[in-house]
């Protein structure tokens, strides 16, 4: 085969597999992944169950058994139940509405204004009933970004984090 045919064929297998694997998800496509991406069917409507507040989060029961009377705000079946752990920062907890059980955050807590020296001020977070993905807007552990986390088997997975470049 001369040089010719072997491009002519390197070229024709390019523009077969290039559709594909432009076609292989949204997500390679866009700067970042959106509530629809991780969209769940149905919201729970049923009764909600008593809270299982363990030891790590006894500090904030009362919050969490108040937030237990509400309906799902993340993930069909879920509560987050955020509250202020200071000037302009947020911890939170999910709350599994169906069985109680209650679950850690991917980070310990989430500022705000860390850095706002720099010029930038964090969002916070952003969720939905009827979608799996938790957005984070700010500082976990001095690390300025907006991730993007996936809630599926029990856990916060992290899909994305887009850091921000301070100004000094």
């Amino acid at each position: 085969m001369g040089v010719r045919n072997k491009i002519g064929a390197l070229a024709l297998v390019a523009c077969i597999c290039l559709p594909l694997s432009a076609d292989s998800g949204k997500l390679q496509t866009r700067s970042s992944p959106e509530f629809s991406d991780f969209h769940v069917e149905q919201v729970y409507s049923g009764r909600n169950a008593t809270p299982k507040v363990t030891a790590e989060w006894q500090s904030f029961k009362t919050r969490i058994r108040e937030a237990a009377s509400q309906p799902p705000n993340f993930a069909g079946a879920y509560r987050i139940v955020e509250w202020g752990c200071g000037s302009d920062c947020i911890r939170f907890v999910l709350l599994d509405l169906k069985s109680g059980s209650v679950h850690a955050p991917p980070f310990e807590s989430l500022w705000l204004d860390a850095f706002a020296k720099y010029g930038w001020y964090g969002k916070g977070l952003e969720y939905r009933s009827d979608s799996r993905l938790l957005i984070a807007d700010g500082c976990p552990d001095e690390k300025c970004a907006t991730y993007y986390y996936e809630w599926t088997e029990g856990a916060f997975h992290l899909i994305r984090a887009i850091p921000r470049h301070l100004k000094k």
